[in-house]
């Protein structure tokens, strides 16, 4: 193999990179902004989604409805990496983070009248999850929907609660009724 045989190769591998990196720009940008228009029906400020590790908080606290801590568990994956741990510690730590990420999904399904499906998707694809409900046309984000603050670990309180909060209406109406 002659220099010049090296040289060609090594020129298309490099227009090759060139490309692909325009395609995973392209792509990150569509996410980006499908993300912030989310955001804007969840009623919070776009910029919110383009904040690293506060976007996650603002998910899962703000929007979702959890718990502070939930955000914590959501780090743990990064924040055992940045203090050098490696190994099975690490495995723990994504099988926890898998966990909250479907604490977070549920909540959010609530709020968006989603089924179980949508909450495994966004589960294993939340950044493509989100900007597609960024960009659908319904903007269904029910902020008052009944939700947990420990997602689906009490999801009996959030049901119990529902039917709690409609009982007084419902009393009410027969009031009403009965003094017609």
């Amino acid at each position: 193999m002659s220099y010049e045989d090296l040289y060609a190769t090594l020129a298309v591998l490099g227009g090759l990179l060139i490309v692909l990196l325009i395609v995973v720009l392209a792509v990150a940008v569509v996410l980006l902004i499908g993300k912030w228009k989310f955001y804007v029906k969840a009623g919070q400020p776009g910029w919110k989604a383009i904040i690293p590790f506060y976007t996650d908080y603002v998910l899962a606290c703000d929007i979702a409805g959890l718990k502070w801590w939930w955000f914590l568990i959501l780090l743990c994956p990064t924040i055992l990496n940045l203090v050098g741990l490696e190994g099975g510690l690490i495995t723990l730590a994504n099988l926890v983070q898998l966990f909250a990420t479907a604490n977070v999904a549920y909540n959010l399904s609530k709020k968006l009248n989603k089924s179980t499906g949508w909450v495994v998707a966004t589960t294993l694809l939340t950044g493509l999850m989100i900007a597609i409900e960024g960009y659908s046309k319904a903007n269904n984000f029910n902020a008052s929907a009944v939700v947990t603050e420990n997602g689906f670990i009490d999801a009996n309180k959030a049901k119990g609660t529902a039917a709690n909060a409609s009982a007084p209406q419902e009393e009410a109406t027969k009031d009403n009724k009965e003094n017609k």
